[in-house]
């Protein structure tokens, strides 16, 4: 019998074990005055679409209403709070309290932000709990009972402040937040964190930061956690009424901002805006975790500066095609950049193996999603993949390549079709075909069937083989070099070269090898024709078929 109840101990210990991975997350969305019991010194309160809002009096704070009588502190562990303010405020608290009365107030590490901030807090290591005076358990999160009967959220004391709450998370595991890696200064007088220095005047209104430099003008950061070799690229839409150059300083969690991690780029002084890209990447520094960086717009004085919005691009996964992880959203619609929608709803939502991944949904019309334009850098065989996930019974997913040549014409298309199996798992597809000789440029087009839904994410185009034609091998040319070549080494170099064809029905092929040092591009009958795979590098040509 001993031996039966000790199995049976183990047995119940392992379903408890089990329950506790398998607890799933408790949110509260604030839709409506249901996902709370109980508030204290707040005003004007509503609840809606975005959450609840309303105006603090001095210690503000409300009660959660729990999906169940008590919550098991011994399976969840981590809390998160998106919340917005006003204004800056003291540190956000949680409070909790026991069926066996123990309760705990625990402050947080994290100053209430002004501007919208989603903060994250390990309940057992990151909050400093208070004990009450007769129960010497407390300090801990869920007390000696380790149950919880009230949840409250205390969203800073200072009162006068505009606040409101999208949602709260209680979950078993680690809350992972997405790194903040955009910003658009929509709010007046919400600086979004940015710390500036330095300027004759500097505001956020009317959409803008804006403002007047004086000499080495700047802007410092919120605190980041940018992993810098998936933020390749620094990109932001500026005006100035003067031209100069800028520069980006970034830091490590080891290392400060120096000389050695300083990037320089070039501002345009015409009063009209520019998108401009610097590549991080140049820069042998940008490696690991990115804490802080300094954004120096531009270094005369006396400039009138509008900057619309600062943003890290990610890492194109997508091969040829631009933004084909959908990580990257417009800064105007807040949709996938790069790719086009007819008769569809999109909607970004968590991808396959990313943060992001595009929802597909259309009404009683076919939709269709078709890809910006993209180069071929070499003819030959390539792969198209992706990941699909739907709840229709479809066992397929169709589309087409278009493909133009080196004058934008159009030639024909190629079908694709890819095999895919009716359930609701994600599912990775590829198709492999041959890119026509003419091929220079093209654009993947996806069809949605009426009435469905499906997701989309990594949309991967890649040359898996380029020919090489036997003529490639006997190919002999000469440089060509300007007479001030030694004395001008790095200055941009034209060369034209002007002949006619006389009987254009006797050309059969037309196919041109070119190389540069440093780098080339070609140009035919005033038309830039796509860079090449190996444009910027000399010892290997690149072959176009005219």
């Amino acid at each position: 019998m001993k031996q039966f109840i000790s199995l049976a101990i183990a047995f119940i210990c392992c379903i408890s074990i089990a329950a506790a991975q398998d607890s799933p997350d408790l949110r509260w969305k604030f839709g409506d005055k249901t996902s709370i019991i109980e508030m204290e010194h707040l005003e004007d309160v509503t609840f809606g679409a975005d959450g609840m809002a309303a105006t603090t009096a001095f210690d503000p704070f409300f009660y959660l209403a729990l999906p169940q009588k008590e919550i098991d502190a011994k399976q969840y562990h981590y809390i998160s709070v998106e919340l917005y303010s006003s204004e800056a405020a003291n540190n956000l608290a949680v409070y909790y309290k026991s069926p066996n009365g123990n309760w705990g107030l625990g402050s947080t590490p994290f100053p209430v932000l002004k501007g919208w901030h989603q903060y994250v807090v390990d309940l057992d290591t990151q909050a400093r709990w208070a004990k009450s005076a007769d129960a010497a358990a407390t300090p801990v999160w869920g007390g000696s009972e380790k149950l919880i009967s009230k949840l409250r959220i205390d969203p800073g004391d200072e009162k006068g402040r505009e606040i409101k709450v999208r949602e709260v998370i209680l979950s078993a595991k680690p809350i992972v937040i997405p790194p903040i890696t955009s910003w658009q200064w929509k709010d007046a007088g919400d600086l979004l964190g940015w710390m500036p220095d330095n300027f004759s005047t500097i505001e956020a209104k009317e959409g803008l930061l804006q403002g007047e430099t004086k000499y080495d003008s700047h802007l410092l950061s919120p605190k980041l956690t940018i992993n810098a070799d998936e933020w390749p690229t620094l990109e932001f839409r500026m005006k100035s009424s003067i031209g100069g150059q800028g520069q980006l300083f970034f830091s490590h969690d080891d290392k400060g901002m120096s000389g050695a991690r300083q990037i320089n780029f070039d501002i345009t002084g015409d009063n009209q805006f520019h998108v401009y890209q610097v590549n991080l990447a140049a820069n042998a520094e940008w490696t690991g975790n990115i804490a802080q960086v300094r954004f120096d717009p531009l270094d005369p004085a006396n400039a009138q500066l509008q900057l619309d919005y600062l943003r890290f691009l990610p890492k194109n996964i997508g091969g040829v095609i631009a933004n084909g992880g959908f990580e990257l959203d417009d800064t105007k619609t807040a949709l996938p950049q790069d790719w086009t929608f007819e008769n569809i709803t999109p909607k970004v939502v968590e991808g396959a193996k990313s943060s992001q991944a595009a929802q597909l949904t259309t009404g009683t019309k076919a939709g269709n999603l078709q890809s910006a334009e993209f180069e071929f850098p070499n003819v030959g065989q390539y792969q198209l993949s992706l990941d699909y996930q739907s709840k229709s019974d479809a066992k397929s997913l169709t589309g087409k390549i278009l493909y133009f040549d080196v004058f934008h014409h159009p030639l024909p298309s190629d079908s694709l079709t890819f095999i895919v199996s009716p359930n609701q798992n994600w599912q990775h597809v590829e198709s492999t075909f041959p890119v026509p000789p003419l091929a220079a440029y093209g654009e993947v087009s996806l069809d949605v069937p009426p009435s469905s839904e499906i997701t989309l994410d990594n949309i991967v185009l890649n040359l898996t083989r380029a020919p090489i034609p036997a003529w490639q091998e006997l190919w002999s040319a000469s440089w060509i070099m300007a007479a001030n070549a030694a004395t001008q080494p790095n200055a941009a170099r034209y060369y034209r070269k002007e002949f006619n064809v006389q009987d254009v029905s006797k050309i059969t092929t037309a196919q041109v090898q070119v190389t540069g040092d440093d780098t080339a591009r070609l140009t035919i009958n005033g038309h830039e024709l796509p860079a090449g795979a190996n444009w910027n590098n000399w010892r290997q040509v690149d072959t176009y078929d005219i």
